[in-house]
């Protein structure tokens, strides 16, 4: 754009610039007239319960957070309704979950829902735009980086690796969240080692990224040093600002932070080295590969820290992909960012280009459409897919005057959003759910998996029913939060054509073994189980264990006829005190072959006065003989959501609790809760009456109190730095 001049008040001729936001605003309009073209208002605003992946499942924590948490004080607490009972929250991230709470009470739970699972998407470009903003790129580089986000955000060969839209539909809406508020945390963090500026900011950024996901956590403790100026006196300033803010940031986040890590050793780690079959470089990538190389070339020549910067975080992201097996984590989840650092290093040589020209308002405006043709027509142009792409050049043409979106994207976000309720089998899933009305002291529910669930939504449809039914069922969704999910998948193999055991490498599971899998939905108190495949309405026809409840083809509903009915029982032998390195390990062999009446092991030693309540003390489970305990015992319960109270005419004896051992229960009488296999929870009653709670301990209010030092401390951070 020409620049006028205009006289200044000395009489002498200045420059008039273009202004400032004409970029960002071209940039911006672009970006949402095309995403509002995909995630349409009348589908994000629509009164439907989201289907579709693991998004399907989210909805039941999300009501969890905003229905049963909040209205009792509550952020944390324990939802019996998955896995024998889990610690909702306490390991997975808050605040997408809080935003959908708030957000109800003006549009509805429905559409808070679909809202923040989409907002990632909406951000990513605005956080792009920040970082390089903040990192002191030059304009257009900040309005071109907001741009390119679309190409990642529209990347279509993985939809389970996190980041781009496809993975966002599937369930990873918090990754992308987290990833955006990583993107302004880079930008503070590099402009505050250098200035000492913006340090309570750059913390409660460091803060959130922390709480919305732990891989964009170990990006940052990665990419750290790459932040450090060079000079020993702006080194030691830079230094002084992380030691302030990282700190300051870990006791924000202590009241979830301190109690999780503390409690690790009762939760499953999903560790994964993951079998690549995507393309790695699809498409879409290819022109951002050659500028993003360029960009390198071009920061390594000006000796750019800045592109220092990005490059270095793009290079930890293979160190983490290698390394990330072995300290808990799955490998593929940390390339998007390098995917990422791709678009926006792009940006960074295109904004450089630019910077010297005229008119970068119009340039900016080119790019833009230019990226939108891209992203609707990359598939469009090679044949082959996206797993063998071929050139197809007669297709520019053909695509030129056609810019509707070719892919899959489109098509998923309209499946999720448009709700379990516009699903082809919706009535037949309902009529299931509505069969299974219960509340917390029925008998669970199991399902067999199938992938012919998707007509109801979602393959994990069936995970809803705790939502739909109110009644509680083996499997859930957070596979990491508690120690029983490897139990429960194993208990799925026995009863499922398909199975999916997420945990085949620590945790193999079985073949289909309906007899064996009774004896285990005994021990989890699941008197029925929900069949859609002929192999399994044929076996429990033929077996008398079982009698036909319900019917709302292609699902069936049997029930098991011995099941006990009872979330708290007296075992018919006497448990076994069983010491063992690793008691996940003992108890899944032991879980494999073990009957309901067979002795249970218990993991803890007795306390004073309860060794009569055990048959002695072993260390190879196949030494477990059975001693009958010899009492018959009335019992009468009482299961809440956060309370478990029962009375018994048999004190003395033990008593297992079919629901999953954690250390946050507590009983009100004093007994001491014992982790029995699988990982349930047994206690010796002193007295007829026995209640335990799920409450706060000791690293639950130092956790709390750590978070309150912190906000205390947050408002006088700017005084302890110096500024430059």
């Amino acid at each position: 754009m020409p620049k006028e001049k205009e006289d200044d008040k000395s009489g002498q001729k200045k420059e008039k610039k273009p202004k400032g936001y004409i970029c960002p605003l071209i940039s911006f309009l672009i970006i949402f007239w095309f995403l509002i073209s995909i995630f349409e208002p009348s589908l994000m605003f629509s009164k439907t319960i989201t289907a579709g992946g693991d998004t399907a499942s989210h909805y039941l924590a999300a009501d969890y957070m905003t229905n049963h948490l909040l209205p009792n004080g509550r952020l944390m607490g324990w939802l019996p309704g998955w896995y024998a009972g889990m610690p909702i929250f306490q390991s997975y991230f808050i605040p997408p979950y809080l935003l959908m709470a708030f957000l109800s009470l003006f549009v509805g739970l429905e559409a808070a829902f679909k809202l923040v699972t989409a907002m990632g998407v909406f951000m990513l470009p605005f956080c792009a735009f920040a970082m390089m903003r903040l990192m002191g790129f030059r304009k257009p580089t900040p309005s071109l980086a907001a741009l390119f986000t679309l190409g990642f955000l529209f990347m279509e060969n993985h939809s389970m690796w996190g980041g781009n839209i496809p993975s966002t539909l599937a369930g990873e809406f918090s990754y992308l969240i987290s990833l955006g508020l990583t993107l302004v945390f880079f930008g503070l963090l590099y402009r505050g080692v250098r200035s000492g500026r913006h340090l309570a900011a750059t913390t409660v950024f460091f803060a959130f990224l922390t709480m919305t996901h732990v891989y964009t956590l170990i990006w940052v403790l990665a990419a750290t040093p790459a932040f450090m100026p060079y000079g020993k006196k702006a080194l030691k300033r830079a230094a002084a600002y992380i030691m302030i803010s990282y700190p300051t940031a870990f006791f924000l986040t202590a009241f979830w932070t301190v109690p999780m890590v503390y409690r690790m050793g009762y939760t499953t780690p999903y560790a994964l080295r993951w079998h690549i079959s995507e393309v790695l470089l699809p498409p879409i990538i290819w022109p951002f590969l050659v500028l993003a190389f360029s960009s390198a070339v071009l920061g390594i020549l000006l000796r750019d820290s800045k592109v220092w910067v990005m490059l270095w975080a793009m290079a930890c992201t293979s160190v983490l992909f290698f390394i990330a097996p072995y300290i808990g984590f799955v490998d593929i989840r940390f390339i998007p960012f390098a995917y990422l650092m791709v678009f926006l290093l792009s940006a960074h040589f295109l904004g450089f280009a630019a910077s010297k020209m005229r008119g970068a308002w119009m340039l900016t405006a080119i790019v833009g459409f230019l990226m939108v043709f891209w992203v609707c027509s990359a598939n469009a142009l090679f044949e082959g897919g996206i797993t063998d792409p071929r050139p197809r050049p007669e297709a520019f043409s053909e695509r030129f005057f056609n810019w509707t979106y070719e892919g899959y994207i489109p098509h998923w976000v309209r499946w999720n959003y448009e709700g379990f309720e516009n699903k082809p089998e919706w009535e037949q899933y309902m009529s299931v759910n509505t069969f299974l009305e219960g509340d917390h002291s029925s008998p669970r529910a199991k399902f067999e998996h199938s992938r012919s669930y998707n007509a109801a939504g979602s393959v994990r449809a069936f995970e809803n029913i705790p939502l739909f039914s109110n009644r509680s069922i083996v499997e859930g969704l957070f596979i990491h939060a508690i120690a029983t999910p490897p139990f429960s998948f194993y208990l799925q193999s026995e009863v499922s054509e398909q199975t999916s055991c997420p945990f085949w490498r620590n945790y193999p599971c079985t073949r289909m073994n309906l007899d064996l899998g009774a004896e285990h939905l005994k021990m989890f108190n699941a008197g029925y189980l929900v069949a859609r495949s002929q192999t399994l309405k044929s076996l429990l026809r033929e077996s008398p264990d079982w009698m036909l409840a319900h019917q709302a083809p292609p699902y069936e509903v049997w029930e098991l006829k011995d099941n006990p009915n009872m979330y708290v029982t007296v075992p018919e032998n006497l448990p076994y005190e069983f010491e063992a390195a690793d008691w996940k390990k003992t108890s899944y062999e032991w879980f494999k072959k073990a009957r309901y009446s067979d002795p249970r092991l218990v993991f803890t030693n007795p306390a004073p006065g309860e060794e009569g309540a055990f048959a002695g003390k072993i260390f190879d489970a196949s030494h477990a003989v059975a001693k009958p305990t010899g009492v018959r015992c009335r019992i009468k319960e009482d299961i809440e959501a956060h309370r478990i109270a029962f009375s018994t005419d048999c004190p003395g004896a033990p008593h297992i609790i079919s629901v999953s051992y954690y250390p946050s229960w507590r009983a009100v009488g004093g007994e001491r809760i014992h982790l029995v296999s699988p990982s349930f929870m047994m206690v010796v009653p002193k007295s007829t009456n026995v209640e335990i709670i799920y409450s706060k301990d000791f690293m639950d209010w130092a956790g709390i109190i750590m978070s309150l030092i912190g906000i205390v401390c947050l408002p006088f951070l700017g005084r302890a730095m110096p500024r430059k």
